[in-house]
Order: structure tokens, then sequence, then C-alpha cells
């Protein structure tokens, strides 16, 4: 071969040795030097350019990967493969992405991927003004024995124990601050030991009873002159007559009248056609509740369909605004409904279990209306070109730059734009 490394080529009187493409002739004019392709402007490569021995190749930096002319390198997605590892959220950026919990969790500084609870109780974030409970990725706060909590999820009101009927007290009730006292008011009587209920003797009542009063230790029992008997109090005497003697056979109220007696009825109850029964009035057949009506022996009550709440007067309902309440759980927008509530998201954003809003990665969904390159943000999305190109006004497409427009394209003679 003339000695040559690759190509020999023959003349009159001598010869001359050739390289084979991305080669250089070695000074000895035999052998043959590759040519470092990368050394000439990193060879039209965008990020990295790799010489080989008669060749080379591009590469991308990390969080990129080549495009299909192997030369132009793209943002890669690394949320859009097992959620880039990431527990809950995951956000990309060009050339890399980072993690991102919900509400109520924090992002573990070691692993950047895993999120745990925040135990707001812990941290006194929590707001409640008595009881705090964690749980996972909230709290919840209660009150001590003797307050309500207030709509807002934190306060602490004060139960008016007087006021619901749920002190227990015979006669007076005292409201206090988380508390509260009985008291007796009616002349005669004073506190029994449970301090709550109210009772008398002969000594300090003169009235206690109406006939004949007998003391029995702490308390007292009543009897009667002949011809009377004990009322049901146990208080009061009553003449012997029809209806005291059973004779008058009425279920609920019996009255006398000379030499006879007559039957009527409590309040909710209706005397029967044999004068004597007394039978429930069904109120609820022409009742004043607004939605559901129950009705009780002797009376009835009221209730309210699901997402009301009863009003003060028993009767009428209200439609509860569960928007007021933590923005009924919902994390961006939360709409109150009649009876119930609807949460929304953000621009950029789509509604997860009916509460949480993630990012929309438009441009993995192919709605961006990018024309060349698109890149995906938290809540929104960018549009740029590749090299050669420029992006419109409407920020979505692109259009060719003409280089021979400026210096002739720093061509000689003719220069031809193509398209990038």
């Amino acid at each position: 071969n003339g000695g040559c490394e690759h190509t020999c080529v023959n003349t009159i009187g001598s010869y001359y040795c050739l390289c084979n493409d991305s080669y250089v002739l070695n000074y000895n004019r035999h052998q043959c030097d590759d040519v470092n392709e990368c050394a000439n402007g990193n060879n039209a490569c965008n990020h990295i350019c790799v010489n080989t021995i008669g060749s080379y190749y591009c590469d991308c930096n990390t969080g990129y990967h080549l495009i299909s002319n192997q030369k132009y390198c793209i943002d890669t997605n690394e949320c859009s493969t097992n959620n880039g590892g990431c527990q809950h959220r995951c956000r990309n950026t060009v050339g890399s992405y980072y993690c991102s919990c919900w509400r109520g969790h924090f992002l573990n500084a070691t692993d950047g991927h895993s999120c745990e609870d925040i135990d707001e109780c812990a941290l006194n974030s929590d707001n409640c003004w008595h009881n705090c409970s964690n749980t996972i990725g909230s709290y919840d706060c209660s009150c001590r024995t003797g307050y309500i909590l207030d709509s807002d999820g934190f306060s602490c009101l004060n139960i008016n124990e007087c006021e619901n009927n749920s002190s227990g007290c015979e006669q007076r009730c005292i409201d206090t601050t988380g508390s509260y006292y009985c008291e007796c008011n009616v002349t005669g009587y004073a506190l029994d030991v449970d301090n709550h209920g109210c009772s008398r003797n002969c000594n300090t009542d003169p009235d206690a009873c109406q006939q004949i009063c007998n003391n029995d230790g702490d308390s007292f029992n009543c009897s009667c002159y002949p011809g009377y008997r004990l009322a049901d109090d146990e208080r009061n005497c009553q003449m012997i007559t029809l209806c005291s003697e059973s004779v008058a056979n009425c279920s609920q109220v019996c009255t006398n009248t000379n030499n006879s007696f007559i039957c009527s009825c409590n309040d909710g109850y209706e005397l029967q056609n044999d004068n004597a029964t007394c039978q429930d009035i069904d109120e609820c057949i022409n009742s004043d509740c607004e939605h559901n009506c129950t009705n009780t022996d002797g009376s009835y009550t009221c209730s309210c369909y699901s997402g009301y709440s009863l009003d003060s007067n028993g009767k009428n309902c209200s439609d509860i605004n569960e928007c007021l309440n933590e923005n009924g759980g919902c994390e961006h927008k939360c709409t109150n409904q009649i009876s119930s509530f609807e949460c929304s998201c953000n621009d950029g954003y789509a509604l997860e279990n009916k509460k949480f809003c993630s990012n929309i990665n438009e441009c993995k969904e192919e709605i961006s209306g990018c024309s060349q390159l698109c890149t995906d943000e938290d809540g929104y999305y960018n549009c740029s070109c590749f090299d050669g190109y420029l992006l419109d006004k409407d920020n979505h497409n692109c259009t060719d730059i003409n280089e021979c427009i400026d210096n002739n394209g720093g061509c000689e003679e003719i220069c031809v734009n193509i398209g990038g």
C-alpha cells in the first residue's frame, strides 16, 4: 500500500497517501490522525460533543435528552415516569424536577421525595383555644367540659347549661364561665346534697303540707284529715270524690262536678268517643315543620334534610355553608350550594379526589398549542423554539429566522435561507 495507512494513489514516477473521512494526513505523509470534530464550535451539538476515533456524537446535560436530529437537547419530564419517585406531587423544571407535599405534610429533607405529617399540635401552630388532636394531614380542635367548639373550628364558647336545660337544677340555675351552680329560690327550700335538687321540711316551710306535716329525719311527709286523701303531689289534700276513688276511669285528667265527673286530656291528646280514653294527636299531618316532622307521644319534633340546620324557632331550616369551615376542605376554591358544596381549582390545575388540586401538564396532554417546544410550569406552561426560529407574538407559534438578511448570513456570494 505504498506505506499508506489508509489509501495509496499512484502517480507518474511517484505516489501519495490519502485518509478516510474524519481523518487528516500526518506530517509524515503516510499515517492518518483522527479529526476532533468537537474542537470546531462543538460541531452543532446543543450541549456536549464527544469525539470518537473517526467520528463523534452529541450528548445532553443531566435532565435533558436528545431529540430525533441527535444534536438538540430538550428537557426531560421526570414527573411523567412513576411521578418522579415523589410520594405526593412532582413538579418538573427545566433540566430537573422537585417534589412537594399536600397541605398538612412536609417534605423529608433526607430523601427529598417522601412526605411526612405535620403535627400542628406539637408545633403550637394549631390555633386551638383548648385541646388539639393531630390527624394525618390536619388536626382537630376540641373544648374542655363546659364549652362548645365555635363554627370557626378553633375557638371555644361557654355552654350556658341554664339556657339549654342541661343543668339538672330543680329551681334556679346560675351560669358561670365553663360551669354553673344551682340555687333554691322558693321560700322554705334548701339545696340537697347533690347540689341540684331542692327540698323543704315542716320546720323551714309552714306551707309544706296543706293539712298535716310530719318531719321524717332530713325530710317530711304529709297526711290529711279524715274525709280527705293525699293528692299525687303528696303535699296537698283532696276531698274523697268519684275521681279520687278511680270510679271515673279517666285515662288522663278527671274533674269532679256535683255528684259526677268530666274526663279531659292533656295537650297533644284528644278525647275519644268513650269520653274517657285519650289518644295522641298526630301533629305531623298538618305540621308547620319546613322539612321533616316526627310525631311523639303528646307532641312532635321538626328536623332538616342533610346539609341544613334547624333554626332557633325549631321549625324552619337554613342551608349550612360548608365553605365557612376550613374552606370545606377544598385546596383552592369552595362554592357553597343548597344543601351541599363543590370544590374547584385555579386555572392550570385539575381536581383530584373532589377536594385537592394538581398541576395540569399541558405539554404532556398536548393541549398547550406550542408549535415546537413546550415547558410545563406549576399552574401554567411556556412555549419556546428550536435554534434558528423565533417565537411569535401569540407565544405559541415559531417563525424561521432568515439569517441571510443580516450581512448575507456571512456568505461570500449567495446566501440561501433554510428552515432553522
